[in-house]
């Protein structure tokens, strides 16, 4: 009994002495968590802090400045300490601050920032440390692919014979931009705003029944003024949808962003030398799409008349040169073996052949002073049809072009119309690949066949230079160009003493250019368009569906639809197209999106009056009308009809000023006769445009002194 005790006694002992034991190192734990929990929220509140200093510096610096039409990228803020939760709100609390934050493109034109928060804790080792949280933010500018149809003004521009003539369209005088006027023929959908008043024909409205209207200037046109029932088909007012707004700025500042972003780079005043003892030289360019993603761009060599014989390589025959070195002066022996070396030709028929005129006497023939060139038919004739020049000083009419200023001083050289000049003149031209004698690609003046495969959103920016487009296209596109470039004439009598003339870097659409989903998609209407029809690709209000596909054409000066076979040149007669399909947003800065009807195969009498009492007589093929290539290329035909049947256009149009797409009576052609120069026009917006802009498309900036763009945000998240 007294044994059974005494275990009982020592177990309970053990027990006891176990628990405290125990006891003491639960609470030895817990006393030693208490630092490392107190850590573990300290961590988390400076997390917090962290996360809405990034906040608040998107607030306060980012945002802001995404919002500014003059958006950098590659540029780092100023930062900021945060004393206080707010400004009305103090408890003293040390919420750190935010680094600057840091600004970005996304490759399609999206403007991104990040925006680094940090805040300030004591680690375990009781020093000092930051805890950091990133927050990115990126938007999506509104473009100006917004618009089915912007203009700066509605004045006539872009093309000869856009100011003066005759009718009710040129009512404000002859040295005024004529009017251009919407008319029953014309129908227009999506968003319509001019930063000028809208003429309406007297001749009927059109329809703008699917079209928003924003009105910028209100006030009555200077003729007729169609209703609303005449222009929306309702007198309903909610079926009205017109919107005041301000001006857009026109060029806007995102151009300049456009160009200094891009992808795909080419510089085609890289033959411009501008220097002493140099012959400046062109390059045209033209880019080719292809359904697979493919891009082909070629570049090849070109002068614009009058120029020396490409022959002409010897330096002391560019520095000096003579009549015999002009193009188009061929040698008798060396150029038309006829055998006499002393002997030139010139085409003095006007038949394409200067063999058939030679003669050892020809320079006293053909030029006023045999030791000076610009007194040569060569040289004049090229002043007069390629840049619309003569020796005109001092005549008070002409009407017997060139002819009349053979004979006179050269120094008098002057535009034959002085309305008809710069990026609404006859110096407007694009250039063909030269061909070898078998009708291939000649060599010799191929720069550059360079072929891209595109897989992401491409920026191709050609400076100093004009650009040839067509084809089908897959992707996303933007393609700009300068507004002009100047370089010394080729031929002169002294290249210290040349002229300086310009080329207008316009964008030529010389066949379809359309979008791969619609290819094969034929237009409405008995027109016969095989493709270009979106009406099937487009997206949902939300943006769903559609076309990823879009291309942006963007011209510093003009963007002209050409009188090319492929777009029925010749009023449709060569055999190689009669319309012209194009899926673009198209924005013209200086000055329009116009036809090529300066370009013409017509042959009516014209006298045009002039400013001063003057009056110009010709031909309306011929400067100033046209320059004079448009029936030669049509194998001289004498119809006043020519009509290249119809524009069939999804996408957006925004220009400086009006371009004429079609010249009939009466216009500055013909005031009487019957005729037919351009095309039709069939218009839609494509809401691919409003959804996907193309590639770093200018923001529209309203012209009221905010220097701001509206944007829609795409992402805001925690970067870390």
């Amino acid at each position: 009994m007294i044994k059974t005790n005494f275990k009982t006694s020592g177990y309970i002992l053990f027990v006891s002495m176990a628990l405290t034991l125990a006891t003491t190192l639960i609470i030895s734990s817990f006393m030693a968590s208490i630092p490392s929990e107190t850590l573990r929220i300290n961590m988390r509140i400076a997390k917090t802090k962290a996360l809405y200093n990034a906040e608040t510096g998107v607030a306060q610096k980012a945002y802001p400045f995404m919002i500014r039409s003059e958006f950098t990228a590659d540029t780092t803020l100023t930062g900021e300490l945060i004393q206080n939760f707010s400004s009305n709100y103090n408890h003293d609390v040390d919420m750190g601050l935010y680094l600057g934050p840091k600004l970005s493109f996304s490759d399609s034109g999206e403007r991104q920032a990040t925006v680094e928060g940090v805040s300030f804790i004591i680690n375990a080792n009781g020093v000092l440390d930051s805890v950091k949280q990133s927050v990115s933010i990126s938007a999506r500018p509104q473009t100006l692919a917004k618009y089915m149809y912007l203009t700066e003004s509605e004045k006539a521009g872009g093309a000869p014979m856009s100011f003066g003539g005759y009718g009710q369209a040129a009512s404000e005088g002859l040295d005024a931009r004529r009017f251009v006027y919407f008319g029953p023929d014309d129908a227009l959908e999506g968003i319509v705003q001019s930063n000028s008043l809208v003429s309406m024909s007297s001749g009927g409205c059109p329809d703008f029944s699917n079209a928003t209207f924003y009105i910028t200037r209100p006030g009555d046109d200077p003729s007729l003024t169609c209703d609303y029932l005449d222009l929306f088909q309702t007198n309903n007012p909610d079926d009205i949808d017109t919107v005041s707004t301000p001006a857009v700025k026109l060029p806007p500042t995102g151009y300049e962003t456009l160009k200094n972003n891009a992808t795909i780079f080419y510089d085609s005043g890289r033959k411009i030398y501008n220097q002493f003892g140099t012959k400046d030289t062109l390059i045209m360019t033209e880019v080719e799409f292809f359904e697979s993603g493919r891009m082909n761009l070629k570049q090849w060599w070109y002068l614009v008349p009058p120029h020396l014989d490409e022959d002409v390589t010897n330096p002391e025959d560019q520095i000096s040169s003579f009549p015999r070195h002009l193009d188009g002066i061929d040698n008798g022996d060396i150029d038309c073996n006829n055998g006499n070396l002393n002997s030139w030709c010139y085409d003095t028929d006007g038949d394409g052949n200067s063999c058939d005129n030679c003669s050892t006497n020809l320079f006293n023939t053909i030029c006023g002073n045999t030791n000076d060139l610009r007194t040569c038919r060569p040289y004049i004739d090229s002043l007069f049809f390629y840049h619309g020049k003569g020796y005109v000083n001092g005549l008070s009419n002409l009407s017997n072009m060139p002819n009349q200023w053979y004979n006179l001083q050269p120094n008098q050289e002057n535009f034959i119309d002085p309305n008809v000049r710069g990026p609404h003149g006859l110096n407007q031209h694009y250039d063909f690949m030269p061909l070898n004698s078998i009708g291939q690609e000649n060599s010799s003046s191929l720069l550059i066949d360079a072929e891209y495969f595109i897989t992401s959103p491409t920026v191709l920016y050609i400076k100093d230079g004009p650009v040839r487009v067509k084809g089908f296209y897959k992707g996303q596109y933007t393609i700009v160009t300068d507004e002009y470039t100047t370089y010394k004439r080729h031929a002169h009598n002294q290249i210290a003493s040349e002229p300086e003339d310009t080329i207008w870097n316009n964008i030529w659409i010389v066949d379809d250019l359309v979008n791969a989903d619609a290819k094969n998609s034929p237009g409405p209407g008995p027109v016969n368009h095989l493709h270009g029809n979106l009406s099937e690709f487009q997206p949902n209000d939300d943006c769903f569906g559609g076309s990823q596909n879009v291309m942006g054409l963007v011209s510093g000066a003009n963007v002209i639809i050409a009188n090319t076979p492929e777009n029925g040149q010749r009023g449709c007669g060569l055999g190689g197209g009669c319309n012209i399909s194009i899926n673009a947003a198209i924005l013209a800065l200086n000055e329009s999106f116009v036809m090529h009807f300066w370009q013409n195969s017509t042959n009516m009498p014209q006298t045009l009056p002039v400013e001063g009492g003057r009056s110009i007589t010709g031909l309306t093929n011929e400067p100033p009308f046209g320059d004079g290539r448009g029936r030669g290329q049509s194998n001289n035909q004498t119809t006043n009809n020519d009509k290249r049947e119809e524009i069939y256009l999804w996408g957006s149009v925004v220009q400086k000023y009006r371009g004429y797409m079609l010249r009939n009576r009466i216009s500055n052609y013909h005031q009487t006769t019957m005729h037919d120069i351009g095309m039709d026009k069939k218009y839609y917006y494509d809401n691919n445009l409003f959804c996907t802009s193309p590639p770093f498309y200018p923001a529209v900036e309203y012209d009221d002194g905010t220097g701001e763009i509206s944007v829609n945000l795409t992402s805001f998240r925690k970067s870390n």
